[in-house]
């Protein structure tokens, strides 16, 4: 609540740091707050292109591009996050934007790949896992291989029931 007072006074971040522009960017995106989020995202990538935090930018951008149905500059944002993270935990979570960026964009065999990286990674989010299988059957689905994306909607089932979004 006090980050988002001081951020309500002064919205520009001039003042602020890498660390505290990716802090905030990634709070806020996290927090539903996307539109004060960004900005501070976009500062970051402006002026410290070759700090460390700009993977959480691009990966927080990836996502809300994904959001917006602008799959050709998520997976290119995502690509970016892949390629800069140091945390393993931030690159799987971009690792998984990527493939739902490929997915979208029909390009499956990738997108497949992607997410099969994301299931086998122990470092991923679990909640990131029943989303990635479905992801999945679902490419599986559109390239007509209908008995392949079956033994992922079961897995879905037996592996993660408490994750009724997914189930």
């Amino acid at each position: 609540r006090i980050y988002r007072d001081i951020i309500a006074k002064e919205r520009r971040g001039d003042y602020l740091g890498a660390e505290s522009l990716a802090f905030l960017g990634d709070t806020l995106v996290k927090n539903g707050e996307a539109d004060m989020g960004l900005p501070y995202l976009e500062t970051l990538l402006q002026r410290y292109p070759q700090s460390p935090f700009v993977a959480v930018a691009h990966a927080r951008l990836a996502e809300q591009l994904l959001l917006k149905n602008d799959f050709s500059n998520a997976l290119a944002h995502a690509s970016l996050a892949v390629d800069a993270a140091s945390d393993p935990q931030l690159m799987m979570e971009s690792v998984f934007a990527r493939a739902k960026s490929l997915q979208r964009l029909q390009r499956f065999p990738e997108a497949i790949e992607a997410y099969n990286t994301v299931i086998a990674n122990r470092v991923s989010p679990r909640a990131l896992k029943p989303e990635a299988m479905l992801g999945i059957a679902a490419s599986l689905e559109a390239q007509g291989r209908v008995k392949e994306a079956i033994p992922y909607y079961q897995r879905i089932y037996v592996l993660y029931p408490a994750y009724t979004k997914a189930m």
